[in-house]
This record gives structure tokens, C-alpha cells and sequence, in this order.
């Protein structure tokens, strides 16, 4: 019986929205699963994580010994079980099996060599942890704290260039004119399509929002959908799948602030509600903040720089900015922090 968190992983992995950990957990379970799923969900391991080459030994005696099993049971025809072979034919009828042992041998090695060429890559930062990714065209990724970036090894040809994002990110696209090649980012609500440019994509929270600095790119709702939005320059789109709709489009009066979180800190233009600066912190280091006061939410806050390093500095700054509100932040715990 499989249950629902199991449900759950599986339906990650056809989504091929999986972290290092969910491929971990899948290896595990994919030995405890049904016979018909877990053919599927082994299937599904192999194309995505190279899973031969992640096989242990015994199953690898395993394969190895039903393949020889295989072979010897195969009718052999026109020769009566009475009659002894000659040492020709004996020496034939080997040959012919380990012949037959090392094709089907190699068919595996060479399937598990193309899969491992074509794997999929994934990269994850932790909390307050920021890291730069050159992808396989040679484009610049900037990747955000408490976020995931997954993209296969090979992009030859003329297929578009996928990444799949959880998280925040900022990309600085490669051009492939002579190829014409795409560039597509997909989060749970969103897929961003560009040739060539540089944007700024943020899928915490339920929902995605885009920034484009440089060039044009279009956005297609999740799953997919015919529904494309262009996007110019400038301007900055918020969508979400849970609500089925573009939340809002504006052309922000200070796009650094969209961006600064880049440049190791976090700028709000003046008049920004606390909650709102307090939810960019949240998701960046998975911390939580409570208010002893609801009202004091909507305080309107002016931060000219917090520095995303190290959340004890953040705090401090964060503070100096609260006193004319007459606000103070207590830690109540490892994680959790008291606005009072």
C-alpha cells in the first residue's frame, strides 16, 4: 500500500521537480513499492539519475545472473538431451553464450552511459547560503538562498535549454543565434522563455514573479499552456497557478530592489510594510517572525541596505530602522523571532 507522502514523492518525480534528498528517498523506496509502480517509478529513476550506475553490487550479481539464467534456458533446438555435444560444438555453443552475455552486457553499459551523460544536475543552497552556477551554454545563474536549480547535462541540438527553479534566481542568458535555441525556466506556475536576456525569477510562497532587466521573454501558465504573456523591459509580473491568473504587472519604481539580494543585500524602498521585508527574510533563512501586535504589520519601514551574510547583522540593522516606530525584534528561539 502506498502512502500518501509516497504519493507525493512519485508525483514529484514525473513532475521532474525532485531535490538530491527526494532521488535518495525514491532509491529506498522504489524496493518496497508494488511490482507494477515500482517498474515505473525505476524507469522514470534511470532516465532522470543515471539509476545503473547507482545500483549496489547485489543487484548488480542479481542482473548479471538472470541474464545468464536467460540464455541457458533458451530450447535448444534439434538437439536431442541424450546426445553428447563434440568438442567443436561444445566450444561453439559457448562462445555463442558468453557472445550473448556480452551484448546484453554491453547494451546495459552503453544505455547507462548515455543516461549518465544526459542526467539530470541539481543544485541547492541552504539558508542564507548563495552560490553562481555557469550552466552548459556558458549562462550565468545567481542563485538565491533556500533554492533549488535542476537542468540536464546535455544541450546539444535544437532542443530548448531547460532549467527547473524553486526558489529565487537571477539569469544573465547566453545568445545561441546560430541555433536558434530557447532558454525556458519552469517553476510550479510558470514557464519563462527567452533567446537571450536577463531577469530575475522568485516561485516562494505560491506563486512566481518576474523581473526583466534585459531583452524580451514570454510566459506561459503551468501545465502547459497556450496562454503566452510577453514581457518587456522593466517591467516586473506576479502569476499564480493556486489563483489561475496574473496577480499584478507594474514597472517598479526602484528595480534594484528586486534585484539587490544579488549583491549580498536587501534594498525596500521607502514606505515598504514590515511584513513584507520580514516574508523576504523568512524564506531566505527559514526563520519565522511573530507579532505581538497584528497592526504593527503594515508599519511602513525605509531600509537603504540589509546584508544577506549573516542574519544577526540583518537584525541589528533591521532594528535601528524600528526604533522611530517604536518596535523592537526579541529572538524567542533558535529560529523564531518576536516583533514587540
Amino acid at each position: 500500500m502506498i502512502t500518501p507522502d509516497q504519493k507525493k514523492l512519485i508525483k514529484k518525480l514525473f513532475e521532474r521537480n525532485c531535490t538530491e534528498e527526494d532521488f535518495d528517498q525514491l532509491f529506498k523506496l522504489v524496493k518496497h513499492l508494488p511490482q507494477t509502480e515500482a517498474e515505473r517509478v525505476m524507469k522514470e529513476l534511470w532516465v532522470q539519475k543515471a539509476g545503473y550506475p547507482r545500483l549496489n553490487a547485489r543487484l548488480s550479481e542479481k542482473m548479471y545472473a538472470n541474464i545468464l539464467a536467460r540464455i541457458d534456458q533458451k530450447p535448444r533446438k534439434n538437439i536431442p538431451r541424450t546426445i553428447r555435444l563434440s568438442p567443436v560444438a561444445a566450444k561453439r555453443r559457448r562462445i555463442l553464450k558468453f557472445a550473448g552475455v556480452a551484448a546484453v552486457l554491453t547494451l546495459l553499459i552503453g544505455a547507462s552511459l548515455w543516461v549518465w551523460n544526459n542526467r539530470k544536475t541539481t543544485i541547492a543552497t541552504t539558508f542564507a547560503q548563495q552560490r553562481i552556477i555557469f550552466l552548459p551554454d556558458g549562462s550565468k545563474v545567481t542563485l538565491n538562498a533556500n533554492s533549488t536549480l535542476s537542468y540536464w547535462k546535455n544541450w546539444k541540438g535544437k532542443k530548448p535549454r531547460k532549467v527547473w527553479l524553486d526558489g529565487e534566481a537571477f539569469f544573465e542568458v547566453t545568445k545561441k543565434p546560430e541555433t536558434g535555441q530557447k532558454f525556458q525556466v519552469i517553476t510550479t506556475d510558470l514557464t519563462v522563455e527567452v533567446l537571450g536576456t536577463v531577469f530575475n525569477v522568485n516561485s516562494w510562497r505560491e506563486q512566481t514573479s518576474v523581473f526583466l532587466e534585459e531583452g524580451e521573454i514570454a510566459l506561459r501558465p503551468n501545465p502547459e499552456s497556450d496562454q503566452e504573456k510577453l514581457m518587456n523591459p522593466g517591467e516586473f509580473l506576479i502569476y499564480s497557478a493556486k489563483l489561475k491568473g496574473y496577480i499584478s504587472q507594474t514597472k517598479p519604481p526602484n528595480p534594484r530592489e528586486l534585484t539587490s539580494w544579488k549583491d549580498g543585500s536587501l534594498i525596500f524602498e521607502e514606505g515598504t510594510p514590515l511584513i513584507d521585508i520580514l516574508k523576504k527574510v523568512e524564506d531566505m533563512y527559514g526563520v519565522t517572525f511573530e507579532f505581538e501586535k497584528e497592526a504593527k504589520k503594515q508599519s511602513e519601514i525605509t531600509c537603504e541596505g540589509l546584508p544577506t551574510k549573516d542574519i544577526n547583522d540583518l537584525i541589528e540593522i533591521l532594528e535601528l530602522a524600528l526604533i522611530s516606530k517604536g518596535l523592537e525584534i526579541h529572538r524567542e528561539g533558535d529560529n523564531h523571532y518576536l516583533v514587540q
